[in-house]
């Protein structure tokens, strides 16, 4: 008896509740309609600052943003936080020098981003052509002297035997 009252605590209409205060697992990725998927807003008390609201997005894209925005030299502060773990939104505060504004900073670091993941596309697709290409699964210790500058960084090279 006792089995049973906890499965019909438990359970919903039949169903096995995953949590039954969570929101359902596509929320965390579709945004609403009628909300935008990132949102602008000035900070009234410290000049050249500003607040991105990015919606359906954690930890992963928040922390990406914020270390792009470090190497911008005319970022001054850059931070990002997940106010609530059911709320699937992140707001990044940014703060810039007189040389520049918070959203071009933003917009800049975006670019970057797009860049750099592009390279990081370019070089795998570019180490996959080699497996291919040499008829084996592994890279071999000369395959790194070939095209420096696509495996710069990606590839661990040649360890001694």
């Amino acid at each position: 008896m006792k089995g049973y009252l906890i499965w019909r605590v438990v359970s919903k209409g039949g169903k096995r509740s995953e949590g039954m205060n969570a929101p359902d697992r596509y929320e965390r990725f579709v945004v609403p309609e009628g909300t935008k998927k990132v949102s602008y807003e000035r900070d009234t008390k410290i000049i050249n600052a500003a607040s991105f609201t990015i919606e359906r997005e954690e930890h992963t894209i928040g922390n990406i943003l914020r270390m792009q925005l470090h190497r911008d030299p005319n970022v001054l502060f850059a931070g990002y936080k997940l106010p609530h773990p059911l709320q699937y939104k992140i707001i990044i505060r940014i703060h810039t020098t007189s040389q520049s504004s918070p959203m071009q900073a933003y917009n800049q670091s975006i670019n970057d981003l797009d860049k750099e993941l592009d390279h990081l596309k370019n070089a795998f697709e570019t180490v996959e052509y080699w497996k291919e290409f040499s008829g084996t699964t592994e890279l071999q210790k000369d395959d790194c002297s070939r095209d420096v500058e696509v495996f710069k960084g990606l590839l661990i090279c040649g360890q001694d035997e």
